[in-house]
This record gives structure tokens, sequence and C-alpha cells, in this order.
């Protein structure tokens, strides 16, 4: 199974942890990014010796497919606010992986929804493999992100959220 990975090369993304999580398994990696730690991501990614294609960046039309085509999106963040790319991958029905850190943690449900690791080699290398060997686990895993997504982030449930919240405040200010 193919693993994903969509950021930029930056300390804050992490991807030398996946880096190292991936060594030693036969699982390819893509990765669509770019940034100021390229020379250092692909050296360290040529050293250990990883199955991956580097993408310095895909068109937003494109991205779809690319999320379809590899069943495990893996997002290493040292700390996230609004993860886009996580949330894109939900919806397409990745099974996904994820740190337990502010700003994933509040969108993946461990075990429902996708995975929460430690912020550590063997957390993220067991729960990649774990993934990897299951496939009913990869697409129960998927469908309930693409579904969270639907029902927590789609521009229905926004709408909705904000007529809630005006509602609230015409009912306040007419009870005044």
């Amino acid at each position: 199974e193919d693993v994903l990975f969509v950021g930029r090369f930056s300390e804050q993304k992490n991807l030398p942890l996946l880096i190292d999580a991936m060594t030693t398994t036969d699982l390819k990696l893509t990765i669509v990014g770019a940034g100021r730690d390229e020379l250092g991501i692909r050296e360290k990614i040529k050293l250990a010796g990883i199955n991956t294609k580097i993408l310095s960046s895909a068109p937003n039309s494109s991205m779809p497919s690319l999320y379809q085509q590899c069943s495990i999106y893996v997002i290493c963040s040292r700390y996230e606010g609004n993860p886009k790319a996580l949330l894109e991958a939900m919806a397409c029905g990745c099974a996904v992986i994820g740190t337990d850190v502010i700003g994933v943690r509040g969108i993946i449900q461990h075990g429902k929804n996708g995975m929460l690791v430690k912020e550590d080699v063997f957390s993220l290398r067991s729960a990649i493999l774990n993934l990897a060997d299951d496939p009913q686990l990869r697409k129960r895993l998927g469908k309930a992100a693409r579904e969270s997504v639907l029902r927590d982030y789609s521009l229905d449930s926004a709408i909705e959220a904000e007529w809630r919240a005006y509602n609230a405040m015409t009912a306040k200010s007419r009870n005044r």
C-alpha cells in the first residue's frame, strides 16, 4: 500500500519522523511538497533507501485522484492549526494516521476515523504497518474519515453552524 504525505518541508511538519518510520518497510512513500529543508529531506530518503516519489507541487484538480491512489495518509506534524491536507485526505476516503498533537487530535478520533500515534518512530511505523496489513481496517477507517468530514467540515455544516449562531444572537437581542 502506498503512503502519502502532503506538506511543506519544515520543522513543524516533521517529515524526518515519517522517513525514519518508513525505513525497513517495503512500502512506497509519495510526498507532495517542497521547502527550505528539501535537500536534507532528499538526502535522508536516499540514505534510508525508501521507495519514494516526490512531487514538488500538484494542481488542486489532481489531488483527489492522488489521495485515492494512496490508501494511507500520514500527518506527523509537531502541531497544526487547520490541517487542510488532512481534511482533504479524509474526504477522499484515505485511512489517516496523525501524531497526537494540537490541531490533529481534534480531527482524528483514534480507532474511529483514523489513528493517533505518539510522536515517535516505533508508534508511527507500527500504525503504518498495521494499516498496510489490514485492508478491512483501512476501508473502515477511510469510510468513517470521509463521513466525519462530510458531517463536521462540509459547507452545509458550516452554514448550519453559522445560522444557529445568528439565531442565538437575534434571540438574545429580542429578549432584552
